[in-house]
């Protein structure tokens, strides 16, 4: 009986090594996604000193949520938010792409969202950007390329960089800075 009674003290206590294990690497993670709201939150008002505080607070959150969701480096989202829009909310190309991660209304319709609203501009801008990557297996390029002009100009040029007067600066400006 003491044996079994020992036995069952060093698994609850193995069990407790591992919580406490788990537990730490967790905080790790909290405090490396608070650094990086941090950094996000610097880089958005830096780029938009417009924006209110919730409105900060907003982008950075939900880019990190919805890259965390997708699985896609919170950067990449970032700097294409940067490109598209300069980080303004209400932005309207003269294309009638929509807020922060210029979507057209058909993609507004296709992922039933409001363009205007922080958190499903971006919900909907990096389900849109995952399936361009999905589509060009996770080629950055090609994805981003697909994003701005359009996944089947970039089928039509061959699976490339379509060579129209926007893409490649488009592609080349959000690559030179992630």
């Amino acid at each position: 009986k003491l044996e079994i009674y020992s036995e069952n003290i060093l698994e609850q206590l193995n069990e407790v090594r591992e919580k406490v294990y788990n537990l730490e690497n967790n905080m790790e993670d909290v405090d490396a996604i608070n650094k990086q709201l941090a950094e996000f939150e610097s880089y958005i008002i830096m780029k938009n000193p417009r924006l209110s505080q919730s409105e900060v607070k907003d982008i950075s959150t939900s880019v990190i949520a919805n890259a965390v969701i997708n699985n896609i480096d919170p950067n990449l989202i970032m700097f294409v938010i940067d490109a598209e829009s300069d980080f303004y909310p209400n932005a309207v190309s003269k294309a009638g792409a929509e807020g922060l991660m210029q979507l057209m209304p058909f993609n507004s319709v296709l992922y039933n969202i409001n363009p205007f609203d922080i958190k499903q501009n971006i919900m909907a801008g990096t389900r849109h950007l995952k399936c361009a990557l999905d589509r060009f297996n996770g080629s950055i390029p090609l994805a981003l390329a697909a994003y701005n002009a359009g996944a089947g100009r970039v089928i039509k040029a061959g699976n490339r960089i379509p060579q129209n007067s926007e893409t490649p600066y488009y592609v080349r400006k959000i690559m030179n800075n992630y």
